[in-house]
């Protein structure tokens, strides 16, 4: 729930942080619960300061033989990556003026193999000269 707390942060405490990676955010927990959120944040903020990579992998549906039924079921119904995809443009649609922010969709990944990725764009974006 790391990138879904993250990202509560971003749009409730913006000035906590300057630098976020959010990965795999679980925006089905309690839908359509942080999107309420990023309305009420835009309804009444015109910028947002603050670096952010929000990733998701492009095979988060994936499930596993070995999974717990209760996660399979989770996973099942679940549908991570058209959600954050959601965010993505939510976000960026805004035009905040001192934003920089990549959402970015991982191919291969699933919500258990991003990490990896995730940390390394995430921290190369997030510490770039020149940001994209």
């Amino acid at each position: 729930m790391g990138g879904l707390f993250g990202t509560y942060a971003l749009l409730n405490q913006p000035l906590h942080f300057q630098n976020y990676i959010l990965g795999s955010p679980w925006y089905s927990w309690d839908y359509p619960f942080i999107f309420k959120q990023e309305e009420t944040y835009a309804r009444s903020h015109k910028d947002l300061d603050a670096r952010v990579y929000m990733a998701v992998g492009a095979k988060e549906h994936l499930i596993y033989p070995e999974m717990p039924e209760p996660l399979k079921q989770m996973f099942g119904t679940a549908d991570t990556e058209g959600l954050v995809r959601e965010m993505f443009t939510k976000i960026q649609k805004r035009n905040y003026p001192n934003l920089n922010f990549t959402g970015e969709v991982l191919d291969e990944e699933t919500h258990f193999s991003i990490i990896g990725r995730l940390l390394s764009k995430g921290l190369r974006e997030i510490f770039a000269k020149n940001p994209s």
